[in-house]
C-alpha cells in the first residue's frame, strides 16, 4: 500500500499525493490576480467630478479640508485633476503608487487575500461620516466624504473570469496557466 493512502494518512497529505492541494493553489492565485487586474481596471476610470487645476494646495482649516493657490512651501498638484462624483470608484491621481498600485495578491497557506493595505481605500469605498460607513467618525467636523466603490464592483466585474480560472486552474491539474 502506498505510504500517502495508509489509514493514518492526513487528508493534505492524500490530497497532495493527488495533486490536488497543487491545483488549488493554482486556482486560488490565478482567482486573486483575475481580481486585482479588474479593481486596477476599475480604479483607471477617470472622474466626472470637481476639476483641481495645477498649483492647487490642500490644507485643513478650522477642521475643513479646503483649496489655496500653492506657495513655496506647499506647492501643490503638478497637473491638473478630475475627481471622482459621489458613487463613481476614485478617479487615479497619483499613476500607479495611489490606491491602483497598492492593490496585490498575498498568497496564505490556504486562502489568497486581495486587497490595499492603505486605511484611505476603505474610507472611499464606504464614505466618511455617512450612513453605512464602516470607518470611524472622521475628527474634522462637517467632514463628509460620500463613498467612491472600487472593490465591490471589481468583485461583481472579476466574478465570471475568476470562476473561469479557478475552472481552467483545476481542470489542468495545477499546472500553470
Amino acid at each position: 500500500m502506498k505510504a500517502g493512502w495508509s489509514m493514518g494518512a492526513k487528508p493534505n497529505d492524500i490530497l497532495a499525493s493527488l495533486g490536488i492541494l497543487q491545483a488549488r493553489r493554482s486556482a486560488l492565485m490565478n482567482a486573486g490576480i483575475e481580481l486585482q487586474g479588474e479593481w486596477k481596471d476599475i480604479l483607471n476610470q477617470p472622474g466626472s467630478g470637481k476639476a483641481y487645476e495645477k498649483g492647487i494646495a490642500f490644507i485643513t482649516k478650522n477642521g475643513r479640508v479646503i483649496a489655496i493657490p500653492g506657495t513655496p512651501d506647499n506647492p501643490g498638484r503638478t497637473s491638473t485633476h478630475t475627481a471622482s462624483a459621489p458613487g463613481e470608484p476614485p478617479a487615479p491621481d497619483m499613476g500607479g503608487r495611489g490606491l491602483k498600485g497598492s492593490i496585490a495578491v498575498v498568497e496564505m497557506p490556504d486562502r489568497v487575500r486581495v486587497g490595499t493595505g492603505l486605511r484611505y481605500g476603505l474610507a472611499l469605498e464606504y464614505g466618511v461620516n455617512v450612513a453605512g460607513s464602516r470607518t470611524g467618525p472622521h475628527p474634522g467636523r462637517n467632514f463628509v466624504l460620500q463613498p467612491r466603490p472600487h472593490a465591490r464592483p471589481a468583485a461583481k466585474a472579476a466574478k465570471d473570469g475568476m470562476t473561469r480560472a479557478v475552472r481552467f486552474s483545476l481542470g489542468r491539474g495545477g499546472r500553470g496557466g
